[in-house]
């Protein structure tokens, strides 16, 4: 993709969002989505964003997906009810701009900060730890909360976690493939879900089968999110769904 296609795809709008359902594992209750971005004839999401990074313009991306998430989260009232989680990428947070965002966001659509989860997407190198830190430290003062992604993979270390202190930890979905069966994975969903304590919740993406969800709730483990118990849709269809079973607002907090 060159820089003239960033571009269309930008002005033009040429993405839309899927949402997929996060579950709290103890009630089998829905208690947020994750918005995940689709852009059209694009296959593969993490080559637009690189691109846009190569062009100087991925500010701009993650913030129209941010609006575009929070516009249809909007449109079928469930803020309140259930938690919209977003990913940004460090340089985003870092951005002179994104405090205005951030504000004219919430002037925009109205909605309380403790009902979004920002998830930190870590497949970028941080070049200013102590700056990410402070920016996060003023989004949780304001009510956000805070999620890093991918714990296990890359660069979501234990240092991280105890640094920024997050609301919730999202485990990848590397350990949640053939837990029943590994019982090293076992002992690492223990060690996160034991390190997380009354702080943090602890979430398993990527569960794919009915056995690694019974061995997660076995774990312990507070919230989880795969193709068994949903697959990303459009948001009007979980909205129907929600109506339906009438679920009221849940808290990503610990009790």
């Amino acid at each position: 993709m060159n820089a003239s296609a960033m571009k269309e795809i930008l002005e033009h709008g040429l993405f839309h969002h899927v949402f997929q359902p996060l579950y709290e594992l103890k009630n089998d209750q829905v208690i947020g989505y994750e918005s995940l971005l689709r852009v059209n004839n694009f296959d593969r999401t993490e080559d637009v964003f690189r691109t846009a990074r190569e062009h100087g313009c991925l500010f701009d991306l993650d913030t129209s997906s941010v609006t575009n998430a929070v516009m249809h989260f909007s449109k079928y009232n469930l803020f309140k009810r259930q938690c919209l989680f977003v990913n940004l990428f460090p340089s985003t947070l870092q951005h002179p701009s994104f405090l205005s965002f951030s504000e004219k966001l919430l002037n925009t659509f109205p909605f309380d900060p403790s009902d979004m989860v920002i998830e930190i997407n870590e497949n970028e190198v941080i070049q200013n730890p102590e700056s990410l830190k402070e920016m996060i430290s003023f989004l949780k003062h304001n009510g956000f909360q805070i999620a890093i992604d991918d714990v296990g993979k890359g660069s979501a270390s234990f240092q991280n976690i105890i640094e920024i202190e997050p609301d919730v930890i999202k485990l990848d979905k590397y350990f949640s493939k053939n837990l029943q069966h590994s019982l090293m994975k076992q002992e690492a969903v223990k060690v996160f879900v034991h390190f997380s304590s009354e702080a943090m919740k602890v979430v398993l993406e990527g569960i794919e089968t009915k056995e690694d969800l019974e061995m997660a709730k076995e774990l312990g483990v507070d919230i989880g999110q795969g193709f068994y118990l949903d697959k990303p849709a459009p948001l009007g269809q979980f909205a129907t769904q929600d109506d339906q079973h009438a679920h009221t607002a849940t808290t990503i907090h610990k009790d």
